[in-house]
């Protein structure tokens, strides 16, 4: 992957814990010193009402294009709107200069990824059972991919 470096620290979730639940997964860039998630947090960051990370990074948003299981459950789950509503949604804050643009949208999971690594706040979105090995998993709620509870599914 040219230069990129993925860093996955013992206390993390990694990837290969979670691989085969079926479930959709939060990823952030390696540097991201964010290991948990609130729902509630997650539909901030989703709806552009969170803009920095703690360490000040601006959250960078990446989603997969409109039929794609990943942003299905985003739009349902987190975002609790249409795919129409929420560009919408989007096109708004621009206007209103509440947001410089809208969220990127990367068809293929491989540049999302590669996209994301390179990005101090990027955050997405991705099937449990696709993600690569050294990702830095999120978990929302306390829970990870494949427990009981875990929301996004």
């Amino acid at each position: 992957m040219g230069g990129l470096a993925f860093r996955v620290s013992a206390p993390e979730l990694r990837a290969q814990e979670i691989q085969g639940t079926g479930d959709i997964a939060v990823v952030v860039s390696a540097d991201n010193p964010i290991s948990d998630m609130s729902l509630a947090t997650l539909r901030k960051v989703v709806l552009g009402d969170m803009t920095f990370w703690k360490n000040h990074a601006s959250v960078v948003l990446v989603l997969r294009p409109e039929g794609t299981p990943e942003r299905d459950t985003v739009m349902r789950v987190v975002a609790q709107m249409t795919n129409s509503q929420f560009k919408e949604h989007w096109m708004g804050k621009v206007f209103r200069g509440e947001a410089s643009v809208e969220p990127l949208t990367l068809a293929s999971k491989g540049l999302m990824l590669e996209y994301l690594g390179g990005r101090d706040g990027g955050i997405a979105f991705i099937e449990a059972p696709k993600i690569f090995p050294h990702i830095k998993v999120v978990t929302v709620n306390g829970l990870k991919p494949g427990e009981s509870k875990y929301p996004l599914r």
